[in-house]
């Protein structure tokens, strides 16, 4: 019981993780195409 719960609570922090490193992917992306867009428009 003990290490399965353990193992579970290693689980979810490596999901939190993975979730972290997918949004700020997903931002970086937005930003660059934010950014992209904001340029065409002034040009």
């Amino acid at each position: 019981m003990k290490s399965t719960r353990i193992f579970g609570v290693t689980n979810l922090k490596r999901q939190r993780n993975e979730e972290k490193k997918m949004r700020k992917q997903m931002n970086l992306q937005k930003l660059q195409e934010n950014q992209r867009y904001f340029g065409l428009k002034h040009v």
